[in-house]
């Protein structure tokens, strides 16, 4: 099993990885670590950034991921800026704001960056997801808030259960791949 460094916080995050790259060869170790996220409207170059400053601390290869979160019905807010606005607003603020609105897609795009010594390469998914309308599970209101399943399980209620947030999303798959191919 090849062992990569995933500079995160989250927890859920990488054993939600996990279950998709274990099964492919590949475990992801946890590194812990407050990164400056630039200001952007796009994630890769925030995530890139964040992946080149993780990179400089630890001189190993690693990799970082981050995400964008457009409301349809709010022109695309918050889009890259997601985590700032899931620090400001409550699920109850998100829930006055969507109330009267009638479309409630939330199209969520997601990008890994992994860098090493001699590369540095992204990946981005997208899935459209839908706004749940009130609260289910613990956590952010990103995740208590928005279920990117057809069986409309919210973030929060996935991670807590041990499975994917979204199905038939491939990303973690493609970069898998990718890892695979060049480091053999």
């Amino acid at each position: 099993m090849k062992k990569l460094i995933y500079v995160t916080s989250n927890k859920s995050k990488v054993e939600v990885a996990n279950k998709s790259l274990n099964p492919l060869g590949i475990q992801l170790i946890q590194q812990k670590m407050e990164l400056v996220e630039i200001q952007s409207n796009f994630i890769e170059e925030i995530t890139k950034k964040k992946a080149e400053q993780a990179f400089s601390i630890i001189k190993k290869p690693l990799l970082v991921n981050d995400a964008s979160w457009n409301f349809v019905a709010l022109n695309g807010f918050p889009g890259a800026y997601m985590k700032y606005v899931n620090q400001w607003l409550l699920p109850k603020d998100f829930i006055a704001i969507m109330k009267r609105q009638k479309d409630k897609t939330v199209i969520y795009t997601e990008c890994i960056c992994y860098i090493d010594d001699y590369q540095t390469k992204c990946f981005e998914g997208e899935i459209k997801g839908i706004f749940l309308g009130r609260e289910k599970g613990k956590g952010i209101p990103s995740w208590t808030l928005v279920s990117l399943r057809k069986d409309k399980k919210s973030i929060a209620e996935c991670w807590k259960d041990g499975i994917e947030p979204a199905e038939e999303y491939p990303l973690w798959k493609n970069f898998a791949e990718w890892y695979k191919s060049i480091y053999k």
